[in-house]
């Protein structure tokens, strides 16, 4: 495992890296979801007999930079300690992550293609979308 315990700077809090992506060490199981998806670049095209292209390093990095920076947020302004999130395959060489909670559920698909937005959906576990946004948007995201 390429994860490894950072030494905080003063006055920071202690830190996990994976692959160059860092999360705060509270956020022990995100590091291991992150460690983890890395399985996803060793599937080439054609992984899955449709001609699906294979996922690029790019990507990967586009992803867990997603969810280290998500999680990282949740942590710090809500005391969130979030532990259930996948990356996983998606179709054009996107990858996908699912997020949940015991209320919530967020959907997000970043693309292969830099130049594109991350499609997301969210909803609250049961299939209905919060009283307050729109159900699927499109959400810019660094390249």
């Amino acid at each position: 495992m390429v994860a490894r315990a950072q030494q905080p700077a003063p006055g920071s809090e202690p830190a996990i890296e994976v692959h160059g992506v860092r999360v705060p060490a509270a956020l022990e199981a995100v590091a291991q979801t992150l460690q983890e998806s890395r399985s996803l670049l060793e599937l080439g095209d054609d992984w899955d007999g449709d001609r699906t292209p294979g996922f690029s390093e790019r990507t990967w990095h586009r992803a867990a930079d997603f969810v280290a920076r998500g999680a990282t947020q949740l942590l710090e302004r809500n005391g969130v300690v979030t532990d259930d999130v996948e990356i996983m395959p998606a179709s054009d060489g996107a990858l996908g992550i699912d997020w949940r909670t015991a209320t919530r559920e967020l959907l997000v698909t970043i693309p292969a293609d830099p130049s594109k937005d991350a499609l997301f959906y969210g909803d609250d576990g049961a299939g209905r979308p919060p009283s307050r946004a729109r159900s699927t948007r499109r959400l810019p995201i660094a390249g």
